[in-house]
């Protein structure tokens, strides 16, 4: 019994060590995804750990949920809308503006982004206020880390480090 577990424990490192010499993503990977509902701030539409602003900025907040969700924003509202009213004029601007402003290489531009070592989902959702982002910087996922989103050992991402 402890011969056919051995052996089953062998072959499948030998094939996820294999998949990964032939660049072909961990067989063992899973992702999972949760229902989360439209984010919209002064019109634009973004996600909750796409957000980079002061929570001292922010006026109000509305929920719709439910039929009222849908009936007012369509299928996108299906999770629920979260609406967001800014106390005074924040000059928000996307992942681009984001790259330009701190001279981020179109090579890193490829990474998957985090925000405070937090992965963003979808990064073209970023909507940041740029006076609180202290810098940008490319870092190596922690073998040893908690929460992981890759099994690739050496694979690094773009940190957006803020102030908030």
């Amino acid at each position: 019994m402890k011969l056919i577990f051995l052996s089953t424990l062998l072959l499948c490192l030998f094939l996820c060590a294999e998949a990964q010499q032939q660049g072909q993503s961990n067989p063992a990977s899973v992702s999972v995804s949760s229902p989360s509902p439209l984010m919209l701030i002064e019109g634009q539409e973004t996600a909750s750990n796409a957000i980079i602003l002061d929570r001292n900025s922010i006026e109000s907040i509305r929920v719709y949920k439910g039929e009222d969700a849908v009936s007012q924003f369509g299928e996108k509202g299906k999770d629920g809308v979260i609406i967001l009213s800014l106390k005074e004029e924040v000059p928000l601007v996307r992942l681009e503006q984001v790259y330009m402003h701190f001279k981020v290489s179109p090579k890193q531009q490829r990474l998957k982004v985090a925000v405070d070592d937090r992965l963003v989902a979808n990064p073209e959702l970023v909507l940041a206020d740029l006076r609180k982002i202290e810098k940008v910087e490319v870092k190596q996922q922690a073998v040893t880390a908690p929460a992981r989103w890759s099994f690739v050992p050496d694979e690094h991402y773009l940190n957006i480090v803020t102030s908030l």
